[in-house]
């Protein structure tokens, strides 16, 4: 599943992660990421970046994207290619 936005989607950082963190979430929305329904959860959704990911809220009223949580993880063989075998 693809999140699709009319617009650049707000994004609201209540646990106030790093600039960095935010404009990674931004890159992977633009760019028309997958992301994985939360089974439990409505409007929840988790994103995979390269090295981690991302979890999400998205106000099914305001489109609005609030960032929940993120965890590193190891990084996908795709993305150490891109980097030029640097993770």
């Amino acid at each position: 599943m693809v999140l699709q936005f009319d617009e650049e989607p707000r994004i609201e950082n209540p646990r106030s992660y790093p600039p960095e963190i935010v404009g990674e979430l931004r890159s992977l929305l633009s760019a028309g990421k997958p992301v994985q329904r939360d089974p439990r959860r409505k409007d929840i959704y988790e994103i995979q970046g390269c090295d981690s990911t991302l979890y999400v809220y998205v106000s099914p009223l305001t489109r609005t994207v609030v960032l929940l949580a993120r965890w590193s993880r190891e990084a996908h063989p795709s993305c150490v290619e891109m980097a030029g075998g640097i993770a």
